[in-house]
C-alpha cells in the first residue's frame, strides 16, 4: 500500500548500485511506492559512496554488495560505509541471496540484508521495523502503513535470509 502522499516526510536514500538497469528498476519501484516522500541518489562505486557520505546526509543506504569492489576486504568496505553513514539505516543488497553474504554484511555493520530485486511490500515492512529499532523516525513513519514483520527480540535484521539465520541459531 503506498504511503499517504500528504505526509511531508522526505527520506534521503543513497543507492550504491553499479548496474544502471537495476537502479532504474529500483527507482521506478520507489517512485511508485513513495512518490515525493523520498529522494533516491545513486553512486556506482565504493569511492563515490565514500564521497557522497562525507558530503551528504542520508536516512537509508542501499548497498549492493557487488558494487563494493575496492582494495579493502568486503567486510572493511561495508564497515567503512556503515561508519560514515552516521545514523542512516544500512541495507545490504545482493542478487544471490546467500546466507554467507547476509552474515558477512551483518557482521560488517549492515542493519539488514535483502535480495534483489527489492519487493516493495517487504521493504516497507523492513524499513518500518528497522526505523523503530534504531530510532530513525523518518524510516518508521514512511513504513508505518505497511504490515509489520515478525519481531525477534535483540535481532538486528528482519529480512527472510536473516530470519532463516536466526532460526539456525
Amino acid at each position: 500500500m503506498p504511503v499517504d502522499q500528504r505526509t511531508e516526510i522526505v527520506m534521503r536514500f543513497l543507492a550504491i548500485e553499479r548496474d544502471p538497469a537495476a537502479f532504474r528498476d529500483m527507482q521506478n519501484s520507489f517512485n511508485a511506492e513513495f512518490g515525493t516522500l523520498m529522494h533516491l541518489e545513486r553512486v556506482e562505486t565504493f569511492s563515490e559512496a565514500i564521497s557522497a557520505l562525507r558530503n551528504g546526509q542520508f536516512d537509508v543506504i542501499l548497498l549492493d554488495m557487488m558494487s563494493m569492489q575496492t582494495r579493502l576486504s568486503p567486510d572493511e568496505a561495508i564497515g567503512k560505509v556503515c561508519r560514515l553513514a552516521q545514523n542512516a539505516l544500512v541495507i545490504a543488497l545482493s542478487g544471490s541471496g546467500s546466507v554467507s553474504d547476509a552474515v558477512q554484511a551483518m557482521r560488517a555493520g549492515a542493519h539488514d540484508y535483502m535480495t534483489k530485486p527489492i519487493n516493495m511490500s517487504v521493504f516497507n515492512a523492513h524499513i518500518s521495523e528497522l526505523g523503530r529499532r534504531h530510532g530513525n523516525a523518518k524510516a518508521f513513519n514512511v513504513g508505518q502503513n505497511t504490515a509489520q514483520v515478525e519481531q525477534f527480540e535483540g535481532f538486528v535484521g528482519a529480512s527472510a535470509p536473516m530470519s532463516a539465520i536466526y532460526e539456525q541459531i
